[in-house]
């Protein structure tokens, strides 16, 4: 899936955006007012072979270079262990080669903010591989998140058998979750609707927020796993 618009004028900031938590991946190009290109696709959970074309076929279809770009935000976990370790290590390779300021931002974060705008309490879910789900709870207050609590991650039936009162579930994860739950036999769950772009957008929004006030500070792109992984692990 991809979408595109008028370049905005040379003299306006222009972003990158990465998001590679999930084999859902997105990557955007946005200016200040929002996403002027996107491109999402399906992975098995390791997109390093296709993340970088991706990002070069997006700055040629805006007949754009990377010199051009004024940030890159990338999305840093929870996620799948590979699929994290991609996004960070091809931005981390951009900035090096470039100079570009970069920025990280939690993907539950970037889950929930896309409905920042319409809930007051919401749980914003991830699946992220090997049956597992990654979640955190906000509150929202003055259009900022407030976490409650700690992120958690589990499976299915840690997720299910919770209270649901008051909360509205967002999300990939959600989506994935509850959209096989009988909704007679779960009337205290609220699932608010979800699309294929939601994260990449809540992402960008983020993205342009931080380098709007803070035009040339980056972060050290620390991933989050919230489990252990599984790769090289002897069993017992």
């Amino acid at each position: 899936m991809s979408s595109s618009s008028e370049t905005s004028s040379p003299q306006a900031p222009l972003y990158l955006i990465v998001d590679t938590s999930t084999k859902n991946c997105a990557i955007a190009l946005a200016n200040t007012s929002g996403i002027i290109y996107s491109k999402l696709w399906e992975t098995a959970y390791n997109p390093t072979s296709e993340l970088l074309p991706n990002i070069m076929t997006a700055l040629s279809h805006m007949d754009l270079t990377l010199n051009r770009i004024a940030g890159i935000g990338v999305a840093v976990g929870p996620g799948g262990f590979s699929s994290i370790r991609t996004g960070i290590s091809v931005v981390k390779g951009i900035k090096i080669a470039s100079g570009i300021p970069v920025i990280g931002f939690n993907t539950l974060d970037a889950t929930a903010y896309h409905y920042i705008d319409n809930q007051n309490l919401i749980t914003a879910v991830l699946a992220i591989g090997k049956g597992y789900f990654a979640w955190a709870d906000y509150q929202i207050v003055n259009r900022s998140l407030r976490l409650i609590g700690n992120q958690k991650v589990g499976q299915e039936t840690d997720l299910l058998t919770r209270k649901h009162t008051d909360t509205s579930y967002c999300g990939e994860g959600a989506s994935i979750l509850f959209g096989n739950v009988n909704a007679s036999a779960r009337k205290d769950v609220h699932v608010l609707p979800y699309q294929a772009e939601d994260r990449i957008n809540g992402l960008t929004q983020l993205v342009i927020c931080h380098f709007s006030k803070n035009p040339t500070i980056s972060n050290l792109l620390e991933p989050i796993y919230l489990r252990e992984p599984t790769i090289g692990k002897k069993n017992s």
